[in-house]
């Protein structure tokens, strides 16, 4: 990942909340993507069971899966996905705050394909 786009995403993220951010092996291009059309979301959560994709693939018209990054409770953002819709966030554990993009397109798709057994974007709470 381009430094600049590190350096902008730390600095945007932190503004929030927390004092690091782990970004993972996102894509230059995705973490651009979520800086340019993201937003805090500060809904309620939800704890959920599921996996957030295996979720919005059963209830694509109410809920919108969301990749971003979540604040940990150590104050460290990390890359993340979940379900965001009904004014709530559905989450498998819950984070301190959360800043992210719609998944749409292709993207979503390859996403929402049914399950083949491997768990793919699984959280680390």
């Amino acid at each position: 990942m381009g430094v600049d786009v590190k350096s902008r995403l730390r600095s945007l993220l932190c503004r929030l909340g927390g004092d690091d951010v782990d970004l993972g092996a996102r894509a230059a291009e995705e973490a651009l993507r979520v800086m340019i059309v993201g937003r805090p979301y500060r809904e309620p959560v939800r704890v959920i069971d599921a996996l957030p994709a295996d979720l919005v693939r059963d209830n694509r018209r109410r809920l919108q899966l969301i990749t971003g990054y979540a604040l940990t409770e150590r104050g460290t953002w990390v890359a993340h996905e979940w379900a965001a819709g009904d004014g709530a966030i559905y989450d498998t554990c819950r984070f301190e705050a959360y800043f992210g993009a719609k998944v749409c397109g292709l993207s979503l798709d390859l996403k929402l394909r049914p399950a083949t057994g491997l768990a793919l974007g699984a959280p680390s709470c």
